[in-house]
């Protein structure tokens, strides 16, 4: 049954029409037959024609409420189908599209739809890697990933997790070149740049910058890494990469103390007020009260 509280009195006409009576629409409609009659009273009232004969056993058109009919009947029965539609996710052939970057993009979000995809094979989905800071009201994205001190201005934003940089080199550079110990030191040592030569280091009272230098930059996250544990130098990278070289002790954290907090990582909408079943799916992962 449908509930029309909000039903427009036109809407009313077709569905009484259809049934060719009030209690049956009043049943489908899921309200009081007076509420239907009322409605249909209005409506002749307000277009100065009447728009059934009634008598006690059926109701029918007269003229003038045949041709209303007619006009009416075809726009509201593809308003219904549209509405039916929505509310039938299986039904929805939707296109979601992604702007993420880096290794939680790969490791975290790309898993994460490919398991969603799974059990909604009617959903497409693009993922579109890159590190460039979008505007997404302006581009045609439906959610975007993206790693960011300060909360992203455009659209709506929903911190999803976060990003910790370590710094690290392997046993044997460290062995043949010693250990800094204290962020000045860096300055003496090789290192693997990526997209920024300033790291900032951290103490109780201040943060400082210090630029680095060296004889190898990438703005791949894995060829530094690859650099770094052939023991070309020291890095710097974020802890999804190298979790697992840490772990296993092939890479060894350096300067621990003076490591920035970490970096929030954002979930990045449009709107929070137009927001597809997909994409509210995939917020919720991360936090069923997120959204």
């Amino acid at each position: 049954m449908e509930t029309i509280k909000n039903h427009s009195n036109n809407y009313i006409f077709i569905k009484v029409a259809k049934h060719k009576s009030y209690s049956q629409a009043a049943k489908s409609l899921n309200v009081s037959r007076s509420y239907l009659s009322k409605a249909i009273k209005d409506l002749e009232e307000e277009m100065g024609h009447k728009l059934f004969k009634r008598n006690t056993r059926f109701i029918d058109f007269t003229d003038f409420g045949e041709v209303f009919f007619k006009k009416c009947v075809h726009h509201i029965e593809a308003l219904e189908s549209i509405f039916n539609q929505s509310k039938s996710s299986s039904s929805i052939k939707a296109k979601i599209r992604i702007s993420l970057a880096g290794a939680y993009g790969e490791d975290i979000i790309a898993p994460l739809i490919s398991n969603f995809l799974l059990k909604n094979p009617h959903v497409k989905a693009e993922l579109i890697f890159s590190t460039e800071l979008i505007d997404i009201t302006k581009q045609d994205f439906d959610i975007a990933f993206r790693t960011s001190s300060k909360k992203p201005s455009k659209g709506h934003s929903i911190q999803v997790s976060e990003r910790t940089e370590i710094i690290c080199a392997s046993p044997e550079y460290l062995k043949k070149f010693g250990t800094p110990l204290k962020p000045i030191d860096i300055k003496k040592h090789n290192c693997i740049i990526g997209t920024n030569s300033n790291w900032t280091f951290q103490t109780q009272k201040s943060i400082s910058n210090i630029k680095v230098d060296g004889n190898f930059t990438s703005t791949n996250a894995r060829a530094i890494k690859s650099a770094a544990l052939q023991g070309l130098g020291i890095c710097k990278l974020p802890s999804a990469y190298i979790s697992k070289e840490i772990q296993n002790k092939e890479l060894i954290p350096l300067l621990s103390p003076y490591t920035p907090h970490s970096i929030p990582i954002w979930a990045i909408i449009p709107s929070k007020k137009l927001i597809s079943p997909e994409i509210k799916f995939i917020l919720k992962q991360f936090n069923e009260q997120i959204i």
